[in-house]
């Protein structure tokens, strides 16, 4: 029949590879955009020339080396961040990060909140700041899905700030 319920269920194709050469697996995103694969794809209804297209979650910014400078508990979860540092390092407000702590080895998954500019601000708010002290180190990462041709050819924005006062070195 034409019915999608005809096309194999995620989890028949765990770990089987596939007539395009990749292999299924649990751990990645889908998209539904048009099938490349010419002849019989598995993943795509007799009727359709489109089927889910793996992503893979690949370092798309980071903050290497950054002290915290504020530490909120009463704030309702967070890190602000300098929006000069977020600038440079391809950052968004709102957009989800992963904060790592040199300290004490805490990883925690937080978003950005945008600090005033200039000012050199790490502030780690909420919860986190159980984790996080001022005068700790930090990094800063964020991660972007994509399909692994063009994971291939991505660069990320890496960015080194002075870790004594959270400013861009001039390069």
């Amino acid at each position: 029949s034409d019915s999608p319920l005809d096309e194999p269920a995620a989890g028949d194709l765990l770990g089987q590879r596939l007539s395009h050469g990749l292999v299924a697996c649990p751990f990645v995103l889908a998209l539904d955009l048009p099938c490349s694969v010419s002849g019989q794809c598995r993943l795509h209804s007799k009727t359709s020339s489109r089927h889910r297209t793996m992503l893979i979650q690949v370092l798309k910014s980071k903050i290497h080396r950054v002290t915290v400078t504020g530490a909120d508990i009463d704030y309702i979860g967070s890190i602000t961040i300098d929006e000069d540092l977020m600038d440079a390092a391809n950052l968004i407000e709102n957009e989800q990060v992963h904060v790592l702590n040199q300290r004490n080895g805490a990883r925690i998954v937080t978003y950005v909140i945008r600090g005033e500019r200039g000012s050199g601000v790490i502030c780690m708010n909420g919860p986190a700041a159980l984790l996080f002290s001022v005068g700790d180190i930090v990094l800063v990462l964020s991660y972007a899905g994509m399909d692994f041709s063009a994971a291939k050819a991505f660069r990320p924005s890496i960015i080194f700030p002075d870790t004594a006062s959270n400013r861009l070195i001039a390069s």
